[in-house]
């Protein structure tokens, strides 16, 4: 055969072929230049336009570069860039002449070749490792196939109709594949709408109402219970008989302490900084990803952060401004940088672990910012702010309640997350391996009674003749 691969990647069924691009493409190019038609408007499959789904409809003296014509169902594969898959099909003759750039490589399939077959092939791994394998360019994005080349890449052809099972359960399957991707993607909103419901029944003393049945006499705090604002706090409203509600002052042992600011010439090596992007939701991300920070080490005994205490963001824009964490194994010495306050809590009124759940639930952070300062591009609040943030004081034990209760559901919802991202990371592999089932025959089952591909290939050689 004229145009028979020289590299035979792996066994096909018996009756299936190995052919090129080449041997199956009946296109005939035709330039254009669009420009020449100003008034005219042109069906485009660009390049930048791919990721829209639909190709764009545009006047010809907005188009700067000569294109090529094209015709439904020819298959575009994209020459520039190739570790990106893009591949398209064009789509139904509508009144619009039909371009595309001259960036995608067009191939016209004969009759006896399903074109949404080889849109498949062309989708699969197995042809983008080869699209990949011998380029030209300096790399990256400047990067292309060659033309040349890819015409002579090897491609299974299974018999017609069997092309046309493949494609057609290749679509029921990746239909169902997005469908799933589509519901399970809703599932982070649902987790995170749960564990703020969680901390409002916490603070407001929901979560814990049957406790507090079976333990009615546990002592309040001695502490005095604010009665101003408490109509504006409808939040509070109906707050436990033995809770107390107070400022954010009264449980602080010392603070709030802004940070330290330094150059950045100093950053590298030394002590541990937090930084305000190192924590999110009441916990510092991890210890081993923080900066370091030439320091002296009186500037380590004065900045320096002890597990127990509580940093609050204090300069942010307003989506974060307030969001807290409180230090936990903390292992080596640590400092925070000057758009963080740190606080040291007072544990004979407050829990620590029970503060944090408090200023991360919508009420605690809505309180720290209720009276923060607005500039360009930032927001701000002070350690006054910070003092005046209005807090639900439950008994001690009912804290300690709290947070194991907040904790075990908290669980629940990680194992579920947990769950979330090994099955999205599935059906994000699940494409590719389906197609290269399909591809070795093993996604269908053959029909002997279907004609070889063999016999495709003789009457595509005839017509061509």
């Amino acid at each position: 055969m004229k145009h028979k691969p020289e590299i035979i990647p792996y066994t096909l069924p018996t009756n299936w072929e190995w052919v090129t691009l080449d041997s199956i493409n009946s296109r005939k190019s035709k330039s254009i230049t669009p420009s020449q038609f100003p008034n005219k408007e042109f069906e485009l499959y660009s390049v930048p336009i791919f990721s829209e789904g639909a190709p764009e409809i545009i006047m010809g003296k907005e188009i700067k570069s000569g294109k090529q014509e094209v015709s439904p169902d020819e298959v575009l594969i994209c020459k520039i860039n190739p570790r990106i898959n893009r591949v398209w099909i064009v789509g139904k003759k509508g009144k619009l002449p039909q371009i595309a750039s001259t960036e995608w490589i067009a191939i016209k399939t004969p009759p006896q070749v399903d074109p949404y077959y080889l849109l498949r092939v062309c989708q699969s791994n197995y042809f983008r490792n080869l699209l990949t394998s011998n380029v030209s360019g300096v790399g990256g994005s400047l990067t292309r196939a060659r033309p040349k080349e890819v015409l002579m890449y090897p491609i299974p052809l299974p018999p017609l109709a069997e092309q046309q099972r493949i494609v057609a359960k290749l679509d029921t399957l990746m239909g169902h594949i997005e469908r799933s991707k589509a519901r399970l993607a809703k599932l982070p909103e649902l987790l995170k709408a749960f564990r703020q419901s969680v901390l409002a029944q916490a603070v407001s003393g929901d979560l814990t109402a049957d406790w507090r049945e079976a333990h009615p006499d546990v002592e309040p705090l001695h502490i005095l219970n604010l009665g101003v604002e408490v109509e504006r706090l409808n939040w509070m409203n109906k707050l436990p008989s033995n809770w107390k509600l107070n400022y954010f002052e009264i449980s602080i042992k010392s603070g709030p302490q802004n940070g330290i600011y330094k150059p950045q010439n100093l950053y590298g090596e030394g002590t541990l900084i937090v930084r305000v992007d190192n924590f999110y939701e009441g916990y510092i991300n991890s210890w081993e990803t923080l900066r370091r920070l030439q320091l002296e080490e009186k500037e380590i005994k004065l900045y320096g952060l002890s597990n127990g205490e509580l940093i609050v963001n204090r300069v942010n824009s307003m989506s974060h401004l307030g969001k807290s964490a409180l230090v936990r194994n903390m292992q080596e010495p640590c400092v925070f940088e000057s758009n963080i306050m740190r606080i040291q809590l007072n544990n004979e009124i407050i829990d620590s672990e029970y503060c944090s759940i408090f200023l991360k639930s919508l009420i605690g952070i809505s309180e720290l910012v209720k009276n923060a300062k607005h500039a360009v591009n930032q927001s701000s609040i002070n350690q006054v702010d910070v003092k005046n943030a209005i807090i639900s004081y439950p008994p001690l034990a009912e804290q300690q309640e709290i947070v194991r209760r907040v904790e075990a559901l908290f669980a629940k919802a990680d194992a579920i997350e947990a769950q979330y991202e090994a099955a999205m990371q599935h059906l994000e592999t699940l494409p590719q391996a389906l197609l290269a089932k399909a591809f070795r025959g093993e996604l269908v089952e053959q029909d002997e009674n279907d004609e070889p591909a063999g016999l495709l290939l003789e009457r595509i050689k005839a017509a061509r003749k």
